[in-house]
């Protein structure tokens, strides 16, 4: 009887809790700094004690219960592996993001059928399912093992490699604020700080400008990348991902290649310290890179171990559970729902906690920090106030707040202020003359929903001229660098700068190592220069280690200006890269959503695809795309377009389109429903060897504060299809 009841409680824990949270560690290894068999070991001494707190359960259960408890045990385990084999509903990525529960409404009802079918067959052939107890565990041990050496990263001979040879390091927590009194070059990266923001926040303030001495605003830095896993590998190394390897591989490769600032610095004799943002900052944590990195002993990695089991845990429970758990189940996975713990409060609390100790060797610093990036908090009575926040000396209640624009704007001036308090903290120190600095983001807000805003103050031009669509805004990144001896009140450049300019500079200081992209910051020039940004709709890596498709832009131009924009044909693809776009034949119904034959000829001006979505919302008040003709259409065609209007869930509106094909415009659209619209083509707009389409959208609003939304971008047309046929075609 004790060994049945040992069993049945290791086979539920096993398969709720371990292998669950092998396969999280598996398929997402390159973000934890861990060992396999330091993770396999915590986990399996953990699994060990709760299987025996419920196996001690069961002496408290009358004895004719006993065996009824054994075989519901089994049920349940039996119904976690169908859950995480089979109904595991992809609700996104888990960091900190809401899920639309009402999109797998219908799922869930799989959910509680299989977890009541288990439940109930368990109970119904207890006494077989208590004398066979040891073969069903085992049964469910070999079935879970095999699908973790085949469905996992595992089955690739180069990742397994990879993840066998993984050490567990660990980022040594600083006592002191180490500072050289010979040299310091120290980089600021405020999360998804736009540069819009950073524009009105200096003119709204003199005194932020003097606060700010010796420093230049590049107010027209391009990011390389709208996401942080391209754009800081990039600009510490010139290196770009082109999606024709695993992830893995260019990441270790571009850090260690002659162009890493990181390594030269090192090289060069410079004391180069970390300060990650949890598991969000991609930079190898490697003794090559960094000096305050060093091997982790036997004690368990509680916060990441934690993390993996959660969210293990996580994906085996019903859909009903989830629900109603999903909230604590961040506050217990995530650090910045501790306000303790948060990369933002800790940061303004070690300005004062940190004491300056002066060091003869050289100091690099590179501080991460999670900045206006999602989720916003606001701290309990605090609100937004994080200076308040932390001198509060107990734990404020976490709240995570819209991504609105007031609220996106208030975070950054809060962050911006505590940098402001770290550069007093240097020239308290006796060390701001001597360091040279820079304060950037790695990309902008437009991606998350915050569109690229120029008030008259900020210089940017007139409004029709600016950017308007989320992707643009991804690119437009604040940067500010401030050399060694530099004074004055903060200058303002319009030299068109890209990040990576970062890399070239710091490995200028380090007197070692070119950049192929990339040129010194310390003395700017203002001549033009093509720029690339490279767009991609999410960070969620294949099963071979590479990203969904990567779309590359040139920008011949500011970066704030919509004209300075166009899209090169150059596709980055899991299967290979493309130098062009494919041939596009009259008569072609292009489909648009995920992974539809129309982002293949989008430029600017669109949603990223949701995954599983059919449709494509347009993003801003002018949409634009280019279709390289197969054929001629020397005699002009006609335009068909399935789009419906934004808005119409709730109540009857009608959005303009006003479309042009090569720079002709063929008429307006008044879109109040769902339906394909025609328009036609005259031949005077078809001679040339490709289309180019642009559909100006003045009805273009934000959802914010209209149907609830937090989403601050500007939403006219849901794109289903689009069909251009020659003028002969039926």
């Amino acid at each position: 009887m004790i060994a049945a009841q040992v069993l049945s409680a290791l086979g539920l824990v096993v398969t709720a809790l371990y292998f669950p949270a092998l396969r999280v560690y598996l398929g997402n290894h390159l973000y934890y700094n861990l060992s396999l068999a330091h993770v396999a070991l915590w986990l399996a001494l953990l699994c060990l004690v709760v299987s025996g707190v419920l196996a001690a359960l069961a002496l408290l259960i009358p004895h004719r219960l006993r065996r009824a408890y054994a075989a519901l045990l089994l049920g349940l385990a039996f119904f976690a592996w169908v859950k995480a084999s089979f109904l595991g509903w992809d609700y996104g990525m888990f960091i900190g993001d809401s899920i639309a529960w009402d999109r797998f409404a219908t799922r869930s009802y799989a959910d509680t059928a299989a977890l009541v079918l288990a439940c109930v067959a368990s109970l119904f052939w207890r006494r077989q399912a208590f004398e066979n107890c040891a073969r069903l565990v085992l049964f469910l041990a070999l079935v879970q093992s095999v699908a973790l050496i085949a469905l996992t990263p595992l089955a690739s001979a180069a990742d397994r490699t990879r993840i066998l040879a993984k050490r567990s390091v660990e980022v040594q927590v600083p006592r002191t604020e180490r500072i050289s009194s010979r040299e310091n070059v120290i980089l600021l990266l405020l999360d998804t700080l736009q540069a819009d923001v950073v524009a009105q926040w200096f003119a709204g303030d003199q005194r932020r400008r003097e606060a700010w001495r010796g420093f230049v605003y590049f107010r027209d830095a391009v990011s390389e990348a709208g996401v942080t896993w391209l754009s800081v590998p990039h600009l510490l190394t010139g290196a770009q991902y082109d999606n024709q390897q695993p992830y893995t591989v260019y990441l270790g490769a571009a850090y260690e290649a002659p162009g890493s600032a990181l390594r030269n610095l090192r090289a060069a004799g410079y004391y180069v310290e970390l300060s990650p943002w949890a598991l969000s900052t991609p930079i190898p944590l490697s003794r090559s890179l960094l000096s305050n990195v060093a091997e982790r002993g036997f004690g368990p990695s509680v916060e990441s171990l934690r993390s993996i089991l959660v969210v293990g845990l996580f994906t085996v429970l019903p859909q009903l559970a989830q629900k109603a758990l999903h909230p604590a189940f961040l506050a217990a996975t995530l650090e910045f729902v501790d306000a303790n713990a948060d990369n933002n409060l800790r940061f303004i609390r070690d300005l004062d906690r940190l004491p300056v100790e002066m060091v003869p060797q050289p100091v690099a610093k590179f501080i991460h920090l999670r900045g206006p990036h999602v989720p916003l908090l606001r701290y309990g009575a605090h609100g937004f106030d994080y200076a308040a926040a932390a001198r509060d000396t107990g734990s404020p209640e976490v709240v995570i707040s819209e991504f609105t624009r007031a609220n996106f704007e208030r975070v950054s001036a809060e962050m911006l202020e505590a940098v402001t308090r770290y550069l007093q903290k240097l020239q308290a120190a006796g060390a701001y003359d001597r360091t040279t600095l820079f304060v950037f983001g790695d990309h902008g807000a437009g991606r998350l929903g915050q569109r690229f805003i120029a008030p008259a103050a900020t210089g940017y031009g007139k409004p029709a001229e600016v950017i308007s669509s989320g992707m643009q805004a991804a690119a437009a990144a604040a940067l500010m660098v401030k050399p060694p001896g530099g004074s004055g009140e903060l200058a303002a450049s319009d030299a068109p700068v890209v990040l990576s300019d970062i890399g070239a500079t710091l490995n200028r200081i380090a007197g070692r190592g070119e950049q192929a992209d990339g040129s010194v910051l310390l003395a700017p020039r203002l001549a033009q220069r093509s720029r690339r940004f490279i767009d991609v709709s999410s960070i969620r890596f294949d099963g071979q280690g590479r990203l969904p498709p990567m779309t590359e832009f040139r920008i011949d131009g500011p970066v704030w200006r919509d004209a300075s924009w166009s899209r090169t044909g150059r596709r980055f693809l899991a299967s290979g890269m493309r130098q062009s776009d494919p041939p596009y034949a009259p008569g072609t119904t292009l489909k648009f959503g995920a992974d539809a034959n129309a982002l293949d000829y989008l430029d600017q001006g669109w949603r990223a695809p949701v995954q599983g979505a059919k449709s494509l919302w347009t993003d801003g008040y002018i949409a634009r795309m280019t279709l390289p003709l197969k054929a001629a259409m020397p005699a002009g065609g006609v335009l068909e377009l399935d789009a419906g209007p934004y808005g119409s869930r709730f109540k009857s509106v009608t959005r303009r389109a006003v479309v042009s094909v090569n720079g002709v415009d063929i008429g307006s659209l008044a879109v109040s429903d769902r339906r394909i619209h025609r328009l036609t083509i005259p031949a005077a707009a078809t001679s040339g060897d490709a289309l180019a389409l642009r559909f100006d959208l003045p009805d273009a609003m934000s959802p914010y504060g209209t149907y609830g939304h937090a989403d601050d971008g500007l939403l006219s047309l849901q794109v289903y299809s689009l069909r251009v046929a020659g003028a002969a075609a039926p």
